[in-house]
């Protein structure tokens, strides 16, 4: 008979799991995204996103300005929703243009996995494989974003992203 207020206090001081995110839920948070925010890597680099609902809320648009060997480059990723399934297409300073499907959306994560891609020769080329936002709050995330040629990961950059105001 102790053990089962025991086993009633534990569940009561267990956290919930975290909510899993339909597609089109998630698709709503990254579009709460739309702005002007400052990137910061691991390494110290800055670069500076920008996030604009386009396509009549279709699609939301990330522009990322960041410098690359002294030089500067920007990329473009499109955020898309179909049917049940949340998509990116980013277009690379790679030359290639990988899609990605989102895999987990749970809590304040979402997760994207390489899907296919247009522009690479082989599978095996060089190619962002994989992209998770983590948000913090309505003014800061971070991501991840992972490399991958032939079955290695080759790097993985991380930045962390406040909004600027």
């Amino acid at each position: 008979m102790l053990l089962r207020p025991a086993l009633l206090l534990t569940a009561i001081l267990l956290p919930a799991p975290p909510t899993v995110l339909p597609a089109s839920a998630a698709f709503d948070r990254l579009k709460e995204l739309a702005g002007h925010w400052t990137a910061t890597g691991a390494d110290g680099t800055t670069s500076h996103l920008s996030y604009e609902v386009v396509a009549g809320g279709s699609a939301l648009l990330e522009r990322c300005e960041m410098p690359h060997d002294g030089v500067p480059v920007t990329m473009l990723t499109l955020f898309t929703l179909d049917g049940s399934r949340l998509l990116l297409t980013h277009y690379c300073m790679a030359g290639n243009q990988p899609r990605m499907q989102a895999q987990e959306m749970v809590g304040d994560t979402i997760a994207f996995e390489f899907l296919d891609a247009t522009g690479l020769d082989t599978p095996d080329e060089g190619h962002m494989h994989r992209a998770t936002f983590h948000f913090d709050g309505p003014d800061r995330f971070t991501t991840q974003w992972t490399f991958r040629a032939g079955d290695k990961d080759v790097f993985t950059e991380s930045e962390t992203c406040t909004r600027d105001r």
